[in-house]
């Protein structure tokens, strides 16, 4: 039931907002958001955190952030962009890294708000 309420929370905060659908990949943006959220990627040391790879950073973030870096990182990389690779990772390893109740929620929100997200 926790987890429904924040669902819908987190659908109706993203939706009254802005579209996410397009988002510009600009290096020096993700640089800056990475290096903001260093308490995130502590388990990595500081001269390598501005090279971590896409996939890291959207497992930290959907793992750990809160919703506005949620936000921001659909802003900086994209929505389906994110999807893909949260797909990726998913669907084509053996094991990930994601909690249950994190994987369930993203997988049923970007099968409904990315057209060609796929289970």
């Amino acid at each position: 039931m926790v987890i429904y309420c924040l669902a819908r929370v987190f659908l109706l905060f993203l939706h009254n907002k802005q579209s996410f659908s397009q988002g510009n990949m600009n290096n020096e943006d993700i640089k800056r958001f990475i290096s903001g959220k260093t308490h995130l990627f502590w388990h990595i040391p500081d001269d390598k955190k501005e090279k971590i790879s896409l996939d890291l950073l959207v497992e930290v973030i959907l793992n750990y952030g809160t919703l506005e870096d949620v936000k921001i990182m659909f802003n900086l990389i994209g929505i389906e962009r994110v999807a893909e690779i949260f797909h990726t990772s998913v669907h084509n390893r053996k094991r990930n890294n994601y909690h249950p109740p994190v994987l369930n929620f993203f997988n049923l929100y970007f099968k409904r708000h990315v057209q060609r997200y796929i289970i």
